[in-house]
């Protein structure tokens, strides 16, 4: 009989064990994380015209608030000095010209013939594939595919996932709001719809004014998609919720503060906030710019923005504090580096994070 129980002693210790791990892991997952604020560097000083920029190894791509005499997009180099390398994409309805309108998808793709990205023309419903290293060797744009998709279509951001698969989420002028939205291009239809995981009755549904700019305002997200580890993440702008999700549409993990899950519509209506503003992917980290302020005081006073550091299990690593109120970050993980433009479009701020453990 002694014998026996020696036997289960072990089984017993290792479910201790095993429940004495999981809650250290909660608790270290749940720990405060303490600020850290940082100072940046003002760079690109005496450019006018900058939309937003990307990070992309040992290049800076610009997308520029052109017209028909300018370029959509400038290439520098990713260093201390940032020298001008090229200019491209004209705007007109030639070949290889675009509607003045483009959006870049900060979908940017490495393979052994180098980088590319995607361009997205909403008036056209057409993404384009930008092969970035024969554009700066053979100093013109170079095109490497181009995708139609189905008319009435409107896509905050979309990404072509896979061969015949394209993700986006549609904008605020959309009447009908979707988390994503999963086009087939092979069969050039709308293959699912995810919808927004909250259920609020629109009391003036048949108010286009009222639905478009009060109502819809609250479904909208910001959404990014990391090609490695083939995952989208979703960053709500009026709730404070992060969502990871698998390229079929299934949830992989959420993340949501436990103050937005009695969510009030009636009162966010009155004085809505504004979250995760902005969402960039590392291959290492998910990188969240933060406001948590009301959308008067983040858009009037400009007041001073977070970044999240988050590693892909949405356990909180980081909070960096930034001096200035930012719109958009680009982060380049491998030089330790984030940039990022401010609320006005007016300053673009450059922070160094060698001191970080990441």
């Amino acid at each position: 009989m002694k014998k026996n129980n020696f036997k289960i002693i072990p089984l017993y210790l290792f479910a201790f064990l095993a429940i004495a791990s999981c809650v250290s892991k909660e608790a270290k997952n749940n720990e405060v994380i303490s600020e850290i604020s940082l100072n940046g560097r003002n760079v690109f000083e005496d450019k006018f015209n900058l939309q937003n920029l990307y990070l992309i190894d040992s290049l800076v791509l610009t997308k520029n608030l052109a017209n028909k005499e300018g370029s959509l997009f400038s290439v520098y180099n990713n260093n201390d000095e940032y020298e001008h390398l090229f200019d491209f994409g004209s705007i007109g309805d030639g070949p290889n010209e675009f509607e003045a309108g483009v959006y870049c998808t900060t979908q940017f793709e490495r393979d052994n013939d180098g980088i590319k990205f995607w361009v997205f023309e909403m008036n056209r419903n057409k993404l384009s594939q930008i092969d970035l290293t024969s554009t700066l060797e053979k100093k013109s744009l170079v095109i490497s595919k181009s995708i139609r998709l189905r008319p009435g279509l409107s896509f905050k951001e979309v990404f072509h996932v896979t061969q015949n698969v394209i993700i986006g989420n549609p904008d605020n002028l959309s009447l009908k709001m979707n988390q994503l939205v999963i086009y087939d291009g092979l069969n050039n239809r709308v293959s699912k719809n995810i919808p927004f995981p909250f259920d609020f009755e629109n009391q003036k549904s048949n108010d286009i004014n009222h639905t478009q700019q009060n109502y819809n305002a609250l479904f909208i997200n910001n959404l990014r998609y990391n090609q490695r580890r083939n995952k989208l993440v979703s960053g709500m702008i009026s709730i404070d919720k992060i969502d990871i999700f698998n390229t079929d549409g299934s949830l992989y993990k959420s993340l949501m503060n436990e103050g937005d899950k009695a969510f009030d519509f009636d009162a966010n209506m009155k004085e809505p906030k504004g979250f995760n503003v902005d969402v960039q992917l590392g291959d290492k980290y998910i990188y969240v710019l933060y406001s948590g302020d009301s959308m008067s005081n983040y858009f009037e006073n400009s007041t001073p923005t977070k970044i999240k550091i988050f590693d892909w299990g949405l356990n909180l690593k980081h909070v960096l504090k930034t001096d200035a109120s930012l719109n958009f970050i680009s982060v380049d993980e491998n030089h330790k580096k984030i940039i990022g433009i401010s609320m006005t479009q007016e300053k673009i701020v450059e922070y160094k994070l060698e001191n970080l453990n990441l």
